[in-house]
């Protein structure tokens, strides 16, 4: 084998690899949409597929459940929570209330700017909550991506 074919090997490789990460990308968001317009967990494959413009091969090739699904949905919004905390804390804005810098009034404004008080997502984890009271396997997968 000579260098180049080396090379083109790598090239292949790295291509699949970002339409592989393009297609995970594209389910999450798909399903993050169809999870909040339909206010429900409760989605099929074909539906999330067809949102997402997808093959159900492109789906089984990144999740084995909508329980996985909904998780990578779940920690999307997490890493976003984490990434406005660590924007905060790294730029802090300073907040003078009429109870002072530092007051509970400017650390409640501070934590409501970092974490957004969306309800449609909040009422989602709260079905997939419920959920996991009958199911063991989604509450042991709550549980673990909880800590």
């Amino acid at each position: 084998m000579n260098s180049s074919d080396g090379k083109e090997t790598n090239q292949t490789s790295e291509l699949m690899k970002r339409r592989r990460v393009n297609t995970r990308v594209r389910l999450i968001e798909a399903a993050d949409r169809l999870f909040l317009t339909r206010r429900t967990t409760a989605l099929s494959i074909d539906d999330l597929c067809r949102e997402a413009g997808l093959s159900r091969g492109a789906y089984y090739s990144n999740f084995s459940s909508m329980e996985d699904v909904f998780f990578a949905v779940y920690e999307r919004h997490t890493q976003r929570i984490l990434a406005n905390l660590a924007d905060s804390t790294a730029a802090p804005q300073r907040r003078t209330t009429s109870a002072g810098e530092g007051s509970l009034e400017s650390v409640v404004d501070c934590m409501m700017d970092v974490i957004p008080a969306e309800f449609e997502w909040y009422a989602l984890r709260s079905t997939f909550a419920l959920r996991a009271e009958v199911d063991p396997e989604i509450a042991e997968a709550l549980a673990t991506h909880a800590e």
